[in-house]
């Protein structure tokens, strides 16, 4: 079951705390684009064991699938290297449900606000770790034998990239999401991406 009120805090604490840290530097901003591999993505539909009313009941047991997104952002650089963004993901992964063998294609859509942190490395190449939290959309298409379902989601996510030249990134994060609404999980999932992206 979701707690939207801790949610709620977290979201906000997050936006805030970006757009302090945008304030506080030279406001530069710039443009990100990139594409990302999913290797893995761990999906845990719901069975509704312990949620009032019996709602949405998937009962799928989801092998571990892959796939491949895009994202885009934009950057508020700050001082000293950190930059707050705001910004959009898509991801799509393939799975196969272990019990019967049918097919499901699993969506996510998400607005995200992030914290970009400068780690080692020089003016040519350095570091840097990012935290974002996003809202947006799951959804589960399954090619038979169950509905397809959707719902609102949040995100959670964690990552580091390799930036060459301030124009160019390689990196990799994993990201947790949660699909559903108060009283009613729909889905858990979490997936590993390897990126690429370019600033302008």
């Amino acid at each position: 079951m979701l707690r939207s009120s801790s949610v709620t805090v977290c979201f906000l604490s997050a936006m805030l705390s970006a757009c302090a840290l945008a304030g506080d530097g030279s406001g530069r901003q710039t443009v990100q684009a990139g594409v990302f591999d999913v290797p893995a993505m761990r999906i845990d539909a719901d069975t509704d064991d312990r949620e009032p009313g019996q709602g949405i009941e998937l009962g799928a047991d989801l092998d571990v699938g892959d796939g491949f997104g895009v994202r885009t952002m934009l950057r508020t650089e700050g001082e000293e290297g950190f930059a707050a963004s705001t910004g959009a993901f898509y991801v799509q992964t393939e799975h196969e449900d272990r019990l019967t063998g049918f097919h499901a294609r699993a969506h996510g859509g998400f607005l995200e606000q992030a914290l970009h942190m400068p780690l080692v490395g020089s003016d040519a190449v350095h570091g840097e770790a990012t935290i974002g939290i996003g809202v947006g959309v799951g959804v589960l298409d399954f090619d038979r034998g169950y509905d397809d379902v959707w719902s609102p989601a949040i995100s959670v996510r964690g990552g580091a990239d390799v930036v060459f030249w301030d124009h160019f990134t390689l990196g990799g994060s994993i990201t947790g999401m949660l699909v559903g609404y108060p009283g009613e999980t729909v889905a858990g999932a979490a997936f590993a991406s390897i990126e690429a992206s370019v600033r302008f």
